[in-house]
């Protein structure tokens, strides 16, 4: 999974991004339930990180997203 996650606030009417995160998680579960979970490393390592944790086109896929979050306040979403 890959989870991204942001705060937002409003000062003088308007709406400000504060901080955020991104990243990446596999998890493995028995029987449902999740017993383990390993995530990449943060800086150098990171991409080698994702090809050693997912399959290949996922690790692509994962290691180029980004998100525009522009389209949120586009849309009046936020």
């Amino acid at each position: 999974m890959h989870i991204v996650d942001s705060s937002y606030y409003q000062e003088n009417g308007k709406v400000e991004e504060g901080s955020g995160s991104s990243m990446a998680y596999k998890v493995k579960f028995v029987n449902g339930e999740p017993v383990s979970y390993e995530n990449p490393t943060d800086g150098a390592g990171q991409e080698a990180d994702y090809k050693r944790l997912f399959p290949e086109d996922v690790a692509k896929k994962m290691f180029g997203y980004n998100v525009d979050f522009s389209k949120l306040f586009k849309n009046n979403m936020i």
